[in-house]
């Protein structure tokens, strides 16, 4: 099937439609050279392309090619590629990356073509000479693909430069070509239409410089932007797209050898599922089962001891193991499939082996010490030690004694009247005290030998109480003088004293 396009320019080739165009082209033959820098800024052609060339328009009527195709007769609607030929006429061209030098040259093989090397006497004697009412084929060619020679043939010849040339321009080594590439850059930006005038970059969101566009190429669509860091370019889309934060570009967000795998669904912040040795937000710490468990529906090590109660966790790093260190007043339950200090040996607890089963939280207890014959029990704050506190009477005696209570004590009878105070009428230090006695009650007691043995039940405390009276006048002493206490307590005296009493008596 012919193109549309194709078949509204095949009908304008009929004798007498190319005159005016035969015209400019001879003209243009006898002009030695057209400047195309500027071209996309001067001309009404290039004016349209300024800001990059549409994908897919060779073939078209925007760039017509002698490739054109007939479907239904099999053949080729005009003879040859002329822009094969181009290629071939500037495969060896020294000075490639000159578009202006490119173009002349362009131009000479252009006409040569046109004119049929010369032959053609429109092209000898001017657009007087008869011949130039007929057009050879070669002239057709050149009409049908360049259109005219002042403002298509430049623009069309810089659309087919342009793009091979950016094609050149990313096969060059830049380190080791770096002059060329250099030089060909140059010419890409004076000669070549930028996409980056359209300031592509102000529309998309994510853009770290609105201002700031990268021309990629030819084509209205080759351009890059620069964007902010938590985003990358999609040359596919032209957009701005979130970095997925597993493969974040400053950081990793996940240790690698701890790691997994990394999920980000909502593309906001990753999620490091950790191997069963690792743990952490970013799977770099070696796992501590008494602080995360794999199955994280397993309470830890630390619940599972009961730290907070005062017992210890040891975590086995790097596994899913722990070993639980009871304190004093703690126990494990055997019951229980996991490691754990769950009973409460409590020495005072009623009960042992009492599960509280009203609330599944308390922790179960046991006991070791019964108080007897109404003692009450009393533990230390870490349960370590119990002591019974024995009953007492109203006086405030104990009734029984012994560890657990269990030895009945004597009973005392009640005090006796208080007696006077000594001395009656005088002296600073005066007391006066009271007597109880202890009834000794008998209490029958079976010895290891079976014989029955009475004993009595010992009291314990004072059986006499003193108490202090009020302080009186200091009592009356008989002084002698000093002689007269010499001469009694002379020992010499004394002593024929006594012989004489001595024999009396005797």
């Amino acid at each position: 099937m012919v193109r549309p396009s194709v078949l509204i320019l095949l009908i304008a080739l009929v004798p007498g439609a190319f005159s005016s165009s035969v015209d400019e082209w001879i003209a243009e033959i006898f002009i030695p050279q057209r400047a195309i820098a500027g071209i996309f800024e001067s001309t009404p052609i290039g004016l349209r392309y300024n800001r990059g060339f549409p994908r897919g328009i060779w073939g078209t009527n925007l760039a017509p090619d002698l490739g054109a195709y007939d479907e239904g007769h099999n053949e080729f609607l005009v003879q040859g590629f002329f822009w094969n030929k181009v290629k071939l006429w500037l495969a060896n061209e020294p000075n490639r990356f000159d578009a202006q030098a490119v173009y002349d040259a362009f131009r000479r093989h252009v006409f040569d073509y046109m004119c049929e090397g010369g032959t053609w006497g429109c092209c000898v004697a001017g657009i007087r000479d008869l011949t130039c009412r007929y057009p050879p084929k070669s002239m057709q060619d050149v009409i049908f693909v360049l259109l005219d020679p002042k403002e298509n043939m430049p623009v069309l010849f810089l659309f087919w430069w342009c793009m091979h040339s950016w094609m050149e321009y990313y096969s060059l080594d830049l380190k080791r070509d770096a002059n060329t590439a250099m030089q060909l850059r140059r010419n890409l930006r004076q000669f070549c239409p930028s996409p980056c005038l359209a300031k592509p970059c102000r529309r998309i969101p994510g853009v770290l410089m609105p201002n700031k566009c990268k021309a990629i190429g030819p084509f209205e669509d080759d351009y890059e932007c620069t964007c902010r860091k938590e985003f990358v370019w999609d040359r596919g889309t032209k957009t701005c797209t979130a970095i997925n934060p597993c493969f974040a570009r400053a950081y990793a967000p996940c240790y690698a050898p701890g790691t997994l795998t990394c999920l980000a669904l909502d593309m906001q912040g990753p999620k490091c599922i950790c191997k069963p040795e690792y743990m952490g937000k970013d799977c770099a710490q070696l796992r501590n089962a008494c602080l995360h468990r794999f199955n994280e529906s397993e309470p830890n090590g630390n619940s599972n001891c009961g730290v907070a109660r005062g017992n210890l966790c040891n975590p086995v790093l790097g596994t899913d193991l722990y070993k639980c260190t009871c304190t004093t007043g703690w126990m494990p339950s055997l019951s229980l499939p996991y490691d754990n200090c769950a009973i409460l040996n409590d020495p005072c607890a009623a009960g042992e082996g009492e599960e509280e089963k009203a609330n599944e939280d308390k922790p179960r207890v046991t006991s070791s010490v019964k108080c007897q014959n109404g003692g009450y029990c009393i533990s230390s704050p870490d349960y370590s030690t119990a002591a019974c506190l024995c009953p007492t009477t109203t006086w405030g005696d104990q009734t029984h004694m012994g560890t657990y209570c269990e030895t009945p004590r004597g009973i005392w009878s009640t005090w006796s009247v208080m007696s006077s105070c000594r001395k009656k009428n005088c002296g600073v230090s005066r007391y006066r005290w009271r007597r109880r006695q202890c009834l000794g009650e008998i209490s029958h007691i079976e010895t290891p030998n079976s014989i029955p043995k009475n004993a009595t039940r010992p009291c314990f405390g004072i059986s006499e109480e003193i108490l202090p009276c009020s302080e009186t006048l200091p009592c009356k002493t008989l002084r002698l003088t000093g002689k007269f206490r010499h001469e009694i307590f002379d020992f010499r005296r004394l002593y024929v004293f006594l012989l004489i009493v001595g024999s009396e008596v005797s």
